[in-house]
């Protein structure tokens, strides 16, 4: 026999709420990691940048307007590594979320047709 559709608020919410767990344990086991381990890249290699600068002006390699100018490249770089990994966060909340509305609506219709049932 099937699950009986849900009759009150807080057994749809428990339907609700069990998914929304999945879904968010799911993005931050997957996709989360993944934006951590680029964004933690990303500041490294800003690093490295601003030291190999740092030991280029000191050694007369670069004017400071080189000097600018390569720094503003390793930033510029950064931001969009970083951006692209956002990307990917906003891709997946927006699926997490979309899975935990069609568990709420597949809740509610349950319910829906069991009301209409008793009534026709």
């Amino acid at each position: 026999m099937p699950d009986a559709a849900p009759q009150t608020f807080d057994e749809v919410f428990n339907i609700v709420k069990s998914e929304a767990v999945v879904a968010f344990t799911d993005l931050r086991q997957g996709v989360m990691e993944t934006a951590r381990i680029v964004i933690v890249h990303q500041m490294r290699q800003i690093a490295t940048a601003v030291w190999d600068v740092m030991e280029g002006l000191a050694a007369g390699d670069y004017t400071p307007e080189g000097a600018a100018e390569l720094l503003d490249m390793a930033r510029r770089a950064a931001a969009t590594a970083i951006s692209g990994a956002t990307e990917l966060l906003y891709s997946e909340v927006q699926a997490a979320v979309t899975r935990i509305y069609n568990a709420l609506m597949n809740a509610v219709a349950g319910t829906v047709k069991t009301a209409l049932g008793a009534v026709l």
